[in-house]
């Protein structure tokens, strides 16, 4: 879906997928690479020059010859479990800070915007 999304946009509307937030327990793909097989986020993000392709007689992720692949989106991953309230705090905070950034940051500290 997201891959699609990216690709393709969602039908009817300009858009364009810069990032992804997970929340909750997300089921993480599992990858292989050099007898190793570990979770990661990485098949989820990486849509142009795929690191990781699905081998569906392995049940996972393979290395696919791609080593300096990228994610095309930003990703994120939240999990507070089943404590509501913790998202909903999480995410006032992060309205809060859209509205007045400057409160959240050290005086010595520079940032911006670059988008």
């Amino acid at each position: 879906m997201l891959e699609n999304m990216y690709f393709d946009g969602v039908k009817d509307s300009s858009s364009d997928l810069l990032g992804a937030i997970f929340l909750g327990n997300i089921p993480l793909p599992v990858v292989e690479q050099n007898g190793f097989i570990y979770p990661s986020i990485y098949p989820y993000v990486d849509f142009e020059h795929q690191q990781f392709v699905y081998n569906a007689n392995q049940d996972y992720f393979v290395y696919n010859n791609v080593p300096n692949g990228q994610p095309e989106i930003w990703h994120g991953l939240i999990n507070f479990g089943t404590d509501i309230s913790a998202y909903t705090q999480y995410f006032q905070k992060l309205r809060t800070y859209v509205k007045s950034p400057s409160t959240y940051v050290a005086p010595r500290l520079w940032y911006d915007d670059f988008v």
